[in-house]
């Protein structure tokens, strides 16, 4: 299989040259980017250390540790590495193969993870008896979790038993407002009639029946007088009578004396009806005009409230039913959500997979360790909490994580290598499919590659990689060490430049703006303004 990449990776076979080199590179600690550099810089070093000093030996020649000290312990820096870099000191322009590497760290993810939760929407108790363990692999329909479910089971019984009442309730609720309604407006009508008959007694009694009660007192006392005067004179001429003719004086003494008892009775009589007309004067009848008033305004009262309850009891007896109602759908929706979250707690595979603990995150259990005190026996998992999360065997996209400084030479598209970790050599082409342009906590940046070709059906999701990417290539460029190149501000600009030593008759060294291309960090692309052999400061003066 070919593949299109840049010249330096197009000269190696990936499958024998290239994934020898990196997988040596990865294993020595070395970096890729640079390692004809750090040869050569190794190799300039090795030769310094060869060098003898005046006295024909190396500095630590004849030197040995004292037990407790390291090699150099007791040595002091010399002159020369107490003196700042030589200020004329020269580098030169150089026309050379130039790369930039980026390389990376990944997790292979799998090609499909579905999570897991407990979506109940009444039953908040969820605590577990046991479960499968993290990493298992499951069939489809097989357990997962093994829920307690006797409380819930105890409360659907509870709820099937209070259905009825409330449907009772709610039946009584709805005759009592069909019943208020058809009687409202005569309890309306028997209140303007009440209403209607005080206001027309209360004006009969203040223009009729007050002065009648007073004036039935008054007769009642003026026949009592007259009766008394008519007892009276019938006793005078009863004595007058009989003082003349020649009658038994037994039956005169018994006529006598029944006269005299009716003038008594009469006086008694007459007594009594005086106070009679004093006490309806002085108290029953102010007393009956404060009663008849009362009624009057009782029976505005109440017509008043008769119009403001009766509306009101309906009002309130329609929101009571509507209550009763809105009760018993609750109850019933409450008991059918709780059956159906029974339903859910048979908690088993959708498809077949691997069990992985807690969320998936860049292809990596992110939260197992928190989730796994939850699934073990008196266990407790949250609602809507993704307690586990089902991954495909089979490999999907390679995320990885990259340094804010790999942004600048990295997007979409960028061709790479992985070397898939725990696997003899096993190196694969990838395709950088995205990255985010958000850091993350630790400060990095997500990434997610395509594998552009099929791994072995015995590496499985979850796997670490190695990745390198090739940012640049250049196979000549004017290349110059990154600490000769310096900036300056000149009006509104930025430049870019170096220094060129002085020559002939100047005696200043002179600044040359330069244009510059790619940078790995140590080293500088110049695309213009410097040609080869130049020899610029390395230092500013």
């Amino acid at each position: 299989m070919n593949y299109a990449f840049p010249p330096t990776l197009a000269r190696l076979s990936w499958r024998s040259s290239l994934a020898s080199i990196l997988a040596v590179w990865l294993l020595l600690g070395l970096s890729p980017s640079f390692a004809q550099d750090d040869a050569a810089k190794k190799k300039a070093e090795s030769k310094e250390d060869a060098k003898p000093t005046a006295a024909g030996k190396k500095p630590t020649d004849g030197m040995k540790p004292t037990d407790g000290m390291k090699p150099t312990d007791g040595m002091k820096p010399t002159d020369a590495e107490k003196k700042p870099a030589d200020a004329g000191k020269t580098v030169e322009v150089s026309e050379k193969e130039f790369e930039i590497l980026i390389e990376a760290t990944g997790t292979l993810g799998a090609k499909r993870d579905t999570p897991l939760r407990v979506d109940t929407k009444r039953w908040t108790d969820l605590r577990v008896i046991e479960a499968v363990k993290h990493g298992a692999e499951v069939k489809k329909g097989q357990a997962l979790i093994q829920f307690d479910k006797e409380e819930i089971e105890k409360a659907i019984e509870k709820a099937e038993k209070a259905l009825p009442t409330k449907e009772v309730a709610l039946k009584q609720a709805k005759a009592d407002l069909k019943f208020l309604l058809a009687t409202q407006d005569d309890e309306m009508d028997a209140a303007e009639r009440a209403r209607q008959n005080a206001k027309e007694d209360y004006e009969y009694y203040q223009k009729t029946a007050r002065a009648a009660s007073i004036e039935s007192a008054e007769q009642s006392l003026k026949f009592r007088q007259q009766g008394l005067d008519y007892e009276k004179e019938e006793l005078r001429q009863l004595l007058a009578m009989y003082e003349a003719d020649d009658l038994t004086e037994e039956t005169e003494e018994i006529i006598i004396t029944r006269s005299k008892q009716a003038v008594e009775r009469s006086e008694y009589n007459l007594k009594v009806g005086k106070e009679d007309q004093r006490k309806l004067l002085s108290t029953n009848l102010p007393r009956r005009d404060l009663r008849e008033k009362n009624q009057a305004e009782r029976s505005i009262l109440n017509l008043n409230f008769s119009r403001t309850a009766v509306p009101a009891a309906r009002e309130a007896k329609k929101l009571e039913v509507e209550a009763s109602e809105r009760a018993l759908d609750e109850s019933r929706d409450a008991l059918k959500e709780m059956k159906a979250d029974l339903k859910l707690l048979d908690f088993v595979a959708p498809s077949a997979g691997v069990v992985a603990y807690g969320s998936i995150t860049n292809g990596k259990a992110t939260t197992a360790e928190r989730v796994k005190p939850k699934l073990v026996r008196t266990g407790k998992i949250g609602r809507g909490e993704t307690i586990m999360t089902l991954r495909s065997k089979e490999v999907g996209d390679l995320h990885l994580s990259l340094k804010e400084a790999d942004l600048a030479h990295l997007k979409a598209g960028s061709k790479g290598f992985a070397i898939v970790a725990g696997t003899i050599n096993t190196t694969v082409p990838v395709t950088l499919k995205s990255l985010s342009l958000n850091p993350e906590s630790g400060g990095t940046y997500s990434a997610v590659a395509t594998i552009d070709e099929d791994l072995p059906a015995s590496i499985r999701p979850g796997r670490k990689a190695k990745l390198v990417f090739q940012a640049a290539f250049e196979e000549k460029a004017l290349v110059l060490p990154s600490k000769a190149v310096h900036k300056r501000i000149r009006g509104q600009q930025m430049e870019h430049v170096v220094y060129l030593p002085a020559a002939g008759k100047e005696r200043k060294p002179k600044a040359k703006v330069v244009e510059l291309g790619v940078s790995n960090g140590d080293k500088v692309v110049i695309t213009k303004g410097l040609k080869a052999g130049d020899k610029v400061l390395e230092a500013k003066p």
